[in-house]
Order: structure tokens, then C-alpha cells, then sequence
């Protein structure tokens, strides 16, 4: 990687935190949009995995990871969640279905 394009005085005002509370170091936590805005800018500029990590205070492999699915994927966005699990089988479901399709006045 090249040096950044950046100053340092540029990259710190781009760094700057806003006012969040700050999780405890146990605690395992997404990476905010903002954060996310961080890494990309600073892996365009050309900044390596560890300087990084060192600004925006995560782990290294936290950075590689955001970095690869930013690259395969093409977005920061998370893929969107199932959401919660079905209570009744797929036959269950087709059987009411077809039950109210039979006898419309019930719905």
C-alpha cells in the first residue's frame, strides 16, 4: 500500500468520535455505520489493516474481515437477517391458506 493521501492533521479532524458511550472490552459489539465509514475511507487512502485497527480501536482481524466483505460485496451494509423461525411447518401453513381460499368470508 502507498502512504495516505491524507495529512494527519486531515485524517485526525476525519476521526474525530462523536459523543457515544463506549462499550465495555468484554462486551462483542457491530461495528456502527460510522465506524464502518472510517475503515473504507482509510483503507482507500491506503492505510494498512493495523493502522487501522489502531484508530478505530478494534481488532485487526475485526478490520480484515469488514475490508473483505466490503470488497466482495461492494457495500458496508449487513446481509439482511432471516428473522424469527416459522411456528408451523410449511404444510400447516399451505392448509390454512388453501382453507381461507375455499371459504373467503372467514378472512
Amino acid at each position: 500500500m502507498s502512504e495516505p493521501n491524507l495529512s494527519t492533521v486531515q485524517l485526525n479532524t476525519l476521526l474525530a468520535e462523536p459523543d457515544e458511550p463506549v462499550a465495555p472490552v468484554t462486551q462483542k459489539k457491530r461495528l456502527t455505520d460510522f465506524e464502518k465509514g472510517k475503515i473504507t475511507l482509510l483503507y482507500e487512502q491506503g492505510c494498512g489493516y493495523g493502522q487501522i485497527a489502531s484508530h478505530i480501536g478494534r481488532p485487526k482481524s475485526t478490520i480484515q474481515n469488514f475490508i473483505q466483505r466490503y470488497i466482495e460485496r461492494g457495500t458496508h451494509a449487513n446481509k439482511p437477517h432471516p428473522g424469527r423461525q416459522k411456528k408451523i411447518s410449511k404444510f400447516t401453513e399451505d392448509a390454512v391458506l388453501a382453507f381461507i381460499e375455499d371459504d373467503a368470508s372467514i378472512s
